[in-house]
Protein backbone atom coordinates (compact mmCIF):
# COMPACT_ATOMS: atom_id res chain seq x y z
CA UNK A 1 0.00 0.00 0.00
CA UNK A 2 3.17 1.83 0.51
CA UNK A 3 3.68 3.98 -2.41
CA UNK A 4 6.56 6.38 -1.93
CA UNK A 5 10.51 5.53 -1.34
CA UNK A 6 12.15 7.25 1.76
CA UNK A 7 16.03 7.05 1.34
CA UNK A 8 16.68 7.88 4.64
CA UNK A 9 16.51 6.36 8.42
CA UNK A 10 14.84 7.98 11.15
CA UNK A 11 16.80 8.42 14.28
CA UNK A 12 16.45 9.95 18.16
CA UNK A 13 18.64 12.40 19.03
CA UNK A 14 19.51 11.72 23.01
CA UNK A 15 21.14 14.64 24.57
CA UNK A 16 23.83 12.00 26.03
CA UNK A 17 24.11 9.52 23.63
CA UNK A 18 24.46 11.13 19.92
CA UNK A 19 22.48 9.31 17.55
CA UNK A 20 20.58 6.60 18.08
CA UNK A 21 19.40 3.30 16.30
CA UNK A 22 18.06 3.76 13.11
CA UNK A 23 14.43 3.35 12.16
CA UNK A 24 13.84 1.35 8.86
CA UNK A 25 11.16 2.43 6.94
CA UNK A 26 8.75 5.21 6.41
CA UNK A 27 7.59 5.44 9.73
CA UNK A 28 8.49 8.17 11.73
CA UNK A 29 9.35 7.26 15.52
CA UNK A 30 9.81 10.55 18.32
CA UNK A 31 9.92 9.76 21.87
CA UNK A 32 10.79 12.12 24.63
CA UNK A 33 14.05 13.63 25.49
CA UNK A 34 14.26 15.29 28.52
CA UNK A 35 12.29 16.74 31.82
CA UNK A 36 10.69 19.26 29.56
CA UNK A 37 8.69 16.74 27.48
CA UNK A 38 10.23 18.13 24.22
CA UNK A 39 10.46 15.93 21.59
CA UNK A 40 13.26 16.07 18.41
CA UNK A 41 13.31 14.27 15.37
CA UNK A 42 16.56 14.33 13.20
CA UNK A 43 16.65 12.54 9.80
CA UNK A 44 20.27 10.95 9.00
CA UNK A 45 21.09 9.50 5.71
CA UNK A 46 20.82 5.66 5.71
CA UNK A 47 23.93 4.49 4.80
CA UNK A 48 23.72 0.60 5.39
CA UNK A 49 20.00 0.69 4.07
CA UNK A 50 19.87 1.11 0.13
CA UNK A 51 16.29 3.06 -1.21
CA UNK A 52 14.17 0.18 -2.01
CA UNK A 53 11.92 0.67 -4.86
CA UNK A 54 8.47 0.53 -3.96
CA UNK A 55 5.19 0.30 -6.38
CA UNK A 56 3.51 3.82 -6.63
CA UNK A 57 0.42 4.06 -5.08
CA UNK A 58 -2.78 3.64 -8.05
CA UNK A 59 -4.12 7.13 -8.94
CA UNK A 60 -7.79 7.35 -9.11
CA UNK A 61 -8.99 8.40 -12.47
CA UNK A 62 -11.42 10.67 -13.82
CA UNK A 63 -14.79 9.39 -15.21
CA UNK A 64 -15.18 11.86 -17.66
CA UNK A 65 -11.93 11.80 -18.86
CA UNK A 66 -12.13 7.64 -19.98
CA UNK A 67 -15.42 8.56 -21.53
CA UNK A 68 -13.56 11.44 -23.64
CA UNK A 69 -10.49 9.54 -24.93
CA UNK A 70 -13.29 6.39 -25.69
CA UNK A 71 -15.48 9.18 -27.76
CA UNK A 72 -12.63 10.75 -29.49
CA UNK A 73 -10.21 7.49 -29.87
CA UNK A 74 -13.18 6.54 -31.95
CA UNK A 75 -14.94 9.31 -33.63
CA UNK A 76 -11.29 11.59 -34.71
CA UNK A 77 -9.90 8.62 -37.10
CA UNK A 78 -13.33 7.73 -38.57
CA UNK A 79 -13.51 11.51 -39.52
CA UNK A 80 -10.23 11.58 -40.54
CA UNK A 81 -10.81 8.60 -42.65
CA UNK A 82 -14.01 10.17 -44.47
CA UNK A 83 -12.33 13.11 -44.95
CA UNK A 84 -9.65 11.77 -46.56
CA UNK A 85 -11.99 9.47 -48.62
CA UNK A 86 -13.72 12.47 -49.64
CA UNK A 87 -11.17 14.55 -50.82
CA UNK A 88 -8.29 11.96 -51.70
CA UNK A 89 -8.85 10.11 -54.83
CA UNK A 90 -6.46 7.19 -55.44
CA UNK A 91 -6.06 3.70 -53.98
CA UNK A 92 -3.50 4.51 -51.42
CA UNK A 93 -5.70 7.45 -50.38
CA UNK A 94 -8.67 5.22 -50.21
CA UNK A 95 -6.54 2.20 -48.34
CA UNK A 96 -5.27 4.59 -46.02
CA UNK A 97 -9.07 6.08 -45.31
CA UNK A 98 -10.54 2.60 -44.86
CA UNK A 99 -7.96 1.50 -42.51
CA UNK A 100 -8.44 4.72 -40.94
CA UNK A 101 -12.13 3.98 -40.28
CA UNK A 102 -11.23 0.51 -39.48
CA UNK A 103 -9.02 1.48 -36.41
CA UNK A 104 -11.52 3.89 -35.08
CA UNK A 105 -14.13 1.66 -34.88
CA UNK A 106 -12.76 -1.12 -33.56
CA UNK A 107 -9.75 -0.07 -31.30
CA UNK A 108 -10.99 3.40 -30.29
CA UNK A 109 -13.46 2.65 -27.68
CA UNK A 110 -10.33 1.02 -25.91
CA UNK A 111 -8.63 4.12 -25.34
CA UNK A 112 -10.86 5.01 -22.56
CA UNK A 113 -10.08 1.78 -20.94
CA UNK A 114 -6.57 2.07 -21.16
CA UNK A 115 -6.57 5.25 -19.84
CA UNK A 116 -8.82 3.79 -16.87
CA UNK A 117 -6.08 0.75 -15.83
CA UNK A 118 -9.22 -1.86 -16.91
CA UNK A 119 -7.62 -2.65 -20.38
CA UNK A 120 -9.10 -6.63 -20.14
CA UNK A 121 -12.41 -5.53 -19.55
CA UNK A 122 -11.95 -3.23 -22.66
CA UNK A 123 -9.98 -6.33 -24.49
CA UNK A 124 -13.32 -8.34 -24.01
CA UNK A 125 -15.39 -6.35 -26.62
CA UNK A 126 -12.37 -5.18 -28.83
CA UNK A 127 -12.01 -8.96 -29.75
CA UNK A 128 -15.82 -9.01 -30.42
CA UNK A 129 -15.52 -6.10 -33.08
CA UNK A 130 -11.99 -7.61 -34.18
CA UNK A 131 -14.17 -10.77 -35.25
CA UNK A 132 -17.22 -9.10 -36.24
CA UNK A 133 -15.11 -6.48 -38.69
CA UNK A 134 -12.79 -9.30 -39.92
CA UNK A 135 -15.93 -11.71 -40.39
CA UNK A 136 -18.13 -9.63 -42.44
CA UNK A 137 -15.09 -8.34 -43.98
CA UNK A 138 -14.04 -11.95 -45.93
CA UNK A 139 -17.80 -12.30 -46.50
CA UNK A 140 -18.10 -8.98 -48.46
CA UNK A 141 -14.93 -9.45 -50.25
CA UNK A 142 -15.97 -13.03 -51.44
CA UNK A 143 -19.65 -11.55 -52.48
CA UNK A 144 -18.14 -9.05 -54.12
CA UNK A 145 -18.79 -8.43 -57.64
CA UNK A 146 -18.18 -5.38 -60.71
CA UNK A 147 -20.27 -7.40 -63.05
CA UNK A 148 -23.66 -7.66 -61.41
CA UNK A 149 -26.32 -4.42 -60.62
CA UNK A 150 -26.38 -4.46 -56.90
CA UNK A 151 -23.08 -5.35 -55.75
CA UNK A 152 -23.55 -7.86 -52.69
CA UNK A 153 -20.86 -7.17 -50.78
CA UNK A 154 -23.40 -3.92 -49.90
CA UNK A 155 -25.35 -6.45 -47.64
CA UNK A 156 -22.54 -7.72 -45.31
CA UNK A 157 -20.56 -4.45 -44.83
CA UNK A 158 -24.19 -3.04 -43.66
CA UNK A 159 -24.71 -5.74 -41.39
CA UNK A 160 -21.33 -5.77 -39.53
CA UNK A 161 -21.01 -1.76 -39.62
CA UNK A 162 -23.99 -1.82 -37.71
CA UNK A 163 -22.97 -4.54 -35.25
CA UNK A 164 -19.17 -2.92 -34.61
CA UNK A 165 -21.47 0.62 -34.52
CA UNK A 166 -23.84 -1.20 -31.30
CA UNK A 167 -20.27 -2.47 -29.76
CA UNK A 168 -18.81 1.01 -29.94
CA UNK A 169 -21.79 2.66 -27.75
CA UNK A 170 -21.89 0.16 -25.31
CA UNK A 171 -18.39 0.11 -25.01
CA UNK A 172 -18.07 4.08 -24.61
CA UNK A 173 -21.47 4.47 -22.86
CA UNK A 174 -19.81 1.13 -20.16
CA UNK A 175 -16.01 2.82 -19.71
CA UNK A 176 -17.49 5.05 -16.50
CA UNK A 177 -18.04 1.82 -14.89
CA UNK A 178 -14.32 0.77 -15.41
CA UNK A 179 -13.41 3.65 -13.74
CA UNK A 180 -15.70 3.49 -11.54
CA UNK A 181 -14.16 -0.05 -10.23
CA UNK A 182 -10.56 0.95 -10.80
CA UNK A 183 -10.79 3.59 -8.24
CA UNK A 184 -12.73 1.54 -5.97
CA UNK A 185 -9.78 -0.71 -5.76
CA UNK A 186 -7.30 2.34 -5.55
CA UNK A 187 -5.81 2.82 -2.08
CA UNK A 188 -6.60 5.61 0.04
CA UNK A 189 -4.37 7.56 1.81
CA UNK A 190 -4.47 7.07 6.02
CA UNK A 191 -2.14 8.53 8.82
CA UNK A 192 -2.39 7.46 12.28
CA UNK A 193 -0.61 8.22 15.49
CA UNK A 194 -0.50 6.17 18.52
CA UNK A 195 1.65 6.01 22.06
CA UNK A 196 4.38 3.37 22.35
CA UNK A 197 7.24 2.62 24.56
CA UNK A 198 10.77 2.65 22.88
CA UNK A 199 13.03 0.39 24.75
CA UNK A 200 16.23 1.10 22.73
CA UNK A 201 15.53 4.87 23.90
CA UNK A 202 14.03 3.87 27.03
CA UNK A 203 11.27 7.11 26.62
CA UNK A 204 7.84 6.82 26.09
CA UNK A 205 6.67 8.36 22.65
CA UNK A 206 4.95 8.37 20.08
CA UNK A 207 4.85 6.36 16.11
CA UNK A 208 3.23 8.56 13.41
CA UNK A 209 1.92 6.01 10.19
CA UNK A 210 1.84 7.49 7.27
CA UNK A 211 0.51 5.10 4.16
CA UNK A 212 0.12 6.56 0.35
Amino acid sequence: MLGVVIPAAFAMLAPDCGYGHAVKGPSVHASLLDVDFATETVITDAQSTAPRLVQAPTQRKSETAAWLLSLGGTLVPIGAGLLMGTHEQGKTANAISTSLVITGAVAGPLVGYIYAGEVARGMRSFRSRCLVASGFGLLALAVHSDDSYIDGAILPLFVGSILVAISDIKSIARVDGAVRAHNLAAPRPSCSVSPEYFTVHRAIGFRLRVDL
